[in-house]
C-alpha cells in the first residue's frame, strides 16, 4: 500500500493537502481548513492485465485521454517531489513514459485554487494524448453540467450543443434546470453513469455536505470523446468532475498543460442558485488555454 502521508498548503479562507507517498495528487481540499470535499478512497482501484492495480485513493489526479488501459491507467504508486513556497506547492512524478507535473497556487483572499498540470514526454515515441484532470469527491450530493443554451446562429434555429452518452449512461436519471441551462447528475447511486458535453460554458460544480465546488477551464475543441471535454461520472463510490484539454501529439521531450481554477463557497439552497452563482462567477476564472507542446 502506496504511503497516505502528505504535505499542506494553506490560508484562512482553504487548505489543500498535496500527497508525497504516490501520484503526483492532490488529496484533501479543505474550505476553511475543516472539510475535506474529497472522496477518500483507500484502496479502491482497478486490477490490470499485467498484475499491477491501479489505485484511485480520492481527490484529483492527471490521466491521459482517449482511455485506453494502456495508456491511461499506469500506476502512479511511486512517491513523488513535492515542494512548497508560500502558497504554492508543486508536486512531479513519473509513470510510464511520462513525467507528470501538478503546480497548486492557493489565493491568499479567497476559497480560490489555480491547478496546473503538465505532461512531459520521456520516452522516444510520439503519442496522441489530451491532458485529463479528474476530481473525485464524496458521495451524496448532485452534480451540475452546463449545456449551451446560447444561439449560435442570427436566428437560434441550429443545434447549439450535444450531451454525449457511454454505454452504461442511465439517461432517466437525469434531471434539468431548464431555467439555467444545466444537467443534474443525482450523487447518490447503486450503479454507475457518465454524461459529457463540450465546455463551452467553462464549468462543473457538485454540491455536497453543505459546500459548492466549482471548477473552470477553457473551453478547447477536442475529437476525444466526442468533444465532451467537460464529463461527470458517479458511482456509488464517488463523483467526478473532469476536463479534457486538446488533443495533442507529444513529440519525445515535449510538454503539454492544462489549467483549471477551482473554487469553493457555502453551498446555497437550490440547485438553481447554485448554478447561477457559478455561471456569474465563470467570467473571473476561466482559465487561459494550454499552447502547443513545448521542448522541454
Amino acid at each position: 500500500m502506496a504511503s497516505t502521508s502528505s504535505t499542506s498548503i494553506e490560508t484562512e479562507q482553504t487548505s489543500v493537502d498535496l500527497a508525497t507517498g504516490f501520484g503526483p495528487r492532490i488529496v484533501g481540499l479543505r474550505p476553511g481548513g475543516v472539510d475535506n470535499v474529497f472522496a477518500s478512497l483507500g484502496d479502491l482501484g482497478i486490477d490490470l492485465p499485467d498484475g499491477r492495480r491501479f489505485v484511485f485513493h480520492g481527490g484529483h489526479r492527471l490521466w491521459l485521454a482517449p482511455e485506453v488501459p494502456e495508456l491511461t491507467y499506469e500506476p502512479d504508486g511511486d512517491p513523488v517531489d513535492v515542494a512548497t513556497d508560500g502558497r504554492n506547492a508543486y508536486a512531479t512524478g513519473r509513470t510510464g513514459p511520462y513525467e507528470k507535473s501538478i503546480h497548486v497556487e492557493v489565493d491568499e483572499t479567497s476559497a480560490k485554487v489555480t491547478v496546473d498540470h503538465v505532461v512531459t514526454n520521456r520516452s522516444d515515441r510520439a503519442f496522441d494524448i489530451a491532458l485529463w484532470a479528474i476530481t473525485q469527491l464524496r458521495p451524496g450530493g448532485v452534480a451540475l453540467l452546463p449545456i449551451n443554451d446560447r444561439a449560435i446562429d442570427p436566428n437560434g434555429l441550429q443545434a447549439s450543443s450535444h450531451v454525449v452518452g457511454w454505454p452504461y449512461t442511465d439517461w432517466a436519471a437525469l434531471g434539468w434546470d431548464r431555467a439555467n441551462g444545466v444537467a443534474r447528475i443525482d450523487g447518490k447511486r447503486d450503479t454507475p453513469t457518465k454524461i459529457g458535453t463540450e465546455l463551452s460554458r467553462g464549468w462543473l460544480a457538485y454540491i455536497v455536505d453543505g459546500w459548492l465546488f466549482a471548477k473552470y477551464a477553457t473551453s478547447m475543441p477536442s475529437p476525444v470523446d466526442f468533444g465532451a471535454t467537460g464529463q461527470i461520472y458517479a458511482c456509488p463510490d464517488f463523483v467526478e468532475l473532469e476536463t479534457l484539454g486538446p488533443l495533442v501529439t507529444l513529440e519525445p521531450g515535449a510538454t503539454a498543460a492544462h489549467r483549471e481554477i477551482w473554487r469553493v463557497w457555502p453551498a446555497p439552497s437550490t440547485t438553481s442558485e447554485a448554478a447561477a452563482l457559478v455561471e456569474r462567477s465563470c467570467g473571473h476564472h476561466v482559465a487561459v488555454p494550454a499552447g502547443d507542446p513545448q521542448k522541454a
